[in-house]
């Protein structure tokens, strides 16, 4: 009977473990998307001083929030928003707003795709 219980209690620990990974990475999601939007808004206002110094300290910022996701995310996702995150800084200096734009709409999907393959759905459990 004292396996039955260690059983339990060890799928307890995951599920808890699962849950607290999932609502940090919805956190940290919900965070850099309001960035990008914010990002999105001085592309619009046409304010590019501000936009090459915020398209930096996300950037910056991004490396914090990866090396938190990295202990429970996929690294090859991860990566990829990493590399996407490093080219806002130069395409906000260097007034590439069309790419600036493309980058920041693709950081959103990279996250939204993260998040669909993080659920537990029954397609990504079985």
């Amino acid at each position: 009977m004292k396996r039955v219980y260690i059983a339990l209690g060890l799928l307890a620990a995951i599920i808890a473990l699962s849950a607290c990974s999932l609502s940090t990475y919805i956190s940290v999601q919900k965070e850099v998307t309001a960035q990008m939007d914010h990002l999105d808004s001085l592309i619009e206002r046409e304010d590019y001083e501000t936009l090459a110094e915020e398209a930096k300290a996300v950037s910056e910022g991004w490396n914090e929030k990866e090396h938190l996701l990295i202990r429970f995310i996929r690294h090859q996702e991860l990566d990829e928003v990493t590399s996407t995150m490093t080219r806002l800084p130069m395409l906000a200096k260097y007034l590439d707003l069309g790419e600036l734009s493309a980058e920041i709409n693709h950081i959103r999907v990279l996250l939204h795709h993260i998040l669909d393959s993080e659920i537990p759905y029954p397609r990504n459990v079985f």
